[in-house]
């Protein structure tokens, strides 16, 4: 579900039609989670939804060490080194998906200013030339978590 919604998106690329609401929201929906991977945390539209986030992450850990005990258990001695990678990126992922919940945060004007100027880009540009604008980088730039070195 979004942060934003249709209406925010439409006005901010001037689009008073209901022909392209389909593309549109994918757009928005890309855009919200390009911003997000930038960030290394997901944005809720309120504080209800963030808590509901932060709350599934037992259950996403859970789920995956019960996929990767399940993968191995199945996995013969000749096949053991491939579904030990398997499982390797199963965990790797969901530890990622449960960071960027508990790391999670409520939309504010800079991220939505953000988002709405890589939706603009994304529904402008049909060409492969760079993942988002600058300007979108600097303002979501100070919400970024788990950098690394």
């Amino acid at each position: 579900m979004s942060a934003l919604t249709l209406k925010d998106a439409k006005a901010h690329i001037y689009v008073d039609y209901d022909e392209d609401d389909s593309l549109i929201q994918d757009k928005l929906e890309a855009a919200e989670l390009r911003a997000a991977e930038f960030m290394g945390r997901y944005f809720y539209s309120d504080d209800v939804q963030l808590l509901a986030a932060q709350n599934e992450v037992a259950s996403i850990l859970d789920n995956s060490k019960t996929k990767t005990d399940e993968l191995l258990s199945n996995a013969s001695a000749a096949n053991k080194v491939f579904f030990n990678k398997a499982a390797k990126g199963i965990l790797r992922d969901s530890e990622k998906e449960a960071r960027m919940r508990m790391n999670g945060l409520v939309i504010n004007a800079q991220i939505r200013a953000g988002v709405l100027l890589i939706l603009g880009y994304l529904f402008e540009s049909r060409e492969d030339s760079e993942l988002m604008p600058k300007a979108a980088e600097q303002l979501l730039q100070p919400y970024r978590k788990d950098l690394g070195v």
